[in-house]
């Protein structure tokens, strides 16, 4: 996934990324001799973890809409910080996402292209009215 060096998606890669090569007496080591350095990796951890949560419960509460209109808004604020971005993934894998079939997605990037939320171009999207978008959101 093409990810921007100064957002949360960044930092959430990162951080997995490092974890992933650090061997596990080292991690326990560390754990062990600085407690600060512990308690800022459970702070972190507990935040993506409360993050998924809360994400996944609003989620199963919306309409496929809502629910596309949640993710579209992520990666646009979180992860490509830019309203124009080149999606990274398919369109197979947002509805994976958003818990719906790829149909669903297809249809509902048409349909906000139509009534000019989106700016659809393969996988160039542009979102054009954010506050129209949002409203989809909360009330998904």
């Amino acid at each position: 996934m093409k990810l921007r060096k100064s957002g949360i998606g960044q930092k959430i890669y990162t951080f997995i990324e490092l974890i992933r090569f650090i061997d596990y007496r080292i991690l326990l080591e560390i754990a062990m001799t600085n407690s600060l350095f512990m308690l800022k990796l459970m702070e972190m951890m507990t935040g993506m973890f409360k993050s998924s949560i809360l994400n996944f419960i609003s989620l199963a509460h919306k309409q496929v809409n809502g629910r596309i209109a949640d993710i579209l808004l992520y990666l646009s604020r979180s992860v490509y910080e830019n309203r124009s971005f080149t999606l990274s993934l398919t369109r197979k894998e947002i509805a994976e996402f958003a818990g719906c079939s790829t149909e669903n997605v297809i249809h509902t990037l048409s349909k906000f292209h139509r009534e000019g939320i989106l700016l659809v171009i393969g996988k160039k999207i542009e979102i054009l009215d954010v506050e129209r978008l949002e409203r989809i959101s909360k009330t998904g």
